[in-house]
């Protein structure tokens, strides 16, 4: 598929409303045309389905969804592993807003021989200096390894990477609040040692008690470990 192929797809497909929409809901993305994410997951298989690695060579960057497309067909696309993670470490740099990183996170489908190579990526995104890199890796993480093995270096990793960055902060909320819903023991625990700074803790116990999979009592626990 080409790239005149591709704009012609958007112009049929994005419209002023959901362009409205996407900009209030993503104020940090450069340029946004106005596609919904299931239609740019559709133009995805399409591209996967033809010489698509010719296509990561060429494509367009004038849009959020041209780069939101680009990672989706690399998260999807048939391919070993070590060639994704490289694809994947040339991509993340282009990553300015939270839509594009988590549309992409948690499109892989991880196999099982690859899991631990893949959990030795995650980890590795969250030594960057880069908010964005930082939340891929915590993405990744909720959605593939909320496991109890990976559990205590996950809430290690939660208490020591910098939550200074909103984006951040929120991805390391909604890990934890998926740590509670698998392990709402292990995780009030956690948060009772009091390891995160306030804004975050605070926000974990907000997705926790928004969340519909945590006990009614649970909740109520976490509620008196809020921080004034």
């Amino acid at each position: 598929m080409t790239n005149q192929e591709i704009n012609l797809k958007f112009a049929a497909l994005q419209t002023e409303h959901q362009r409205k929409f996407n900009t209030k809901l993503i104020p940090t993305a450069a340029n946004i045309c106005g596609l919904r994410l299931p239609d740019v997951r559709k133009i995805a298989k399409e591209i996967i389905h033809d010489d698509w690695r010719q296509w990561l060579t060429t494509a367009e960057n004038t849009y959020m969804e041209h780069i939101m497309l680009q990672g989706i067909v690399i998260a999807t696309a048939p391919m070993e592993c070590t060639e994704r993670m490289q694809r994947l470490q040339g991509f993340i740099p282009k990553i300015d807003n939270w839509a594009v990183c988590d549309s992409v996170a948690t499109s892989l489908k991880i196999r099982p021989a690859d899991k631990e190579a893949w959990w030795q990526f995650a980890q590795a995104r969250l030594d960057s200096e880069q908010t964005y890199e930082i939340r891929f890796g915590l993405v990744l993480m909720l959605h593939a390894f909320v496991e109890e093995k990976y559990l205590p270096a996950i809430f290690a990793h939660t208490s020591r990477i910098p939550c200074n960055e909103y984006y951040v902060s929120m991805a390391v909320a909604w890990l934890l609040s998926v740590c509670c819903v698998k392990f709402n023991g292990q995780t009030v625990r956690y948060l009772q040692n009091g390891t995160l700074d306030k804004e975050t803790h605070n926000r974990t116990i907000q997705k926790c008690v928004e969340s519909f999979r945590i006990p009614a009592e649970t909740k109520e626990q976490l509620k008196q470990l809020r921080r004034k």
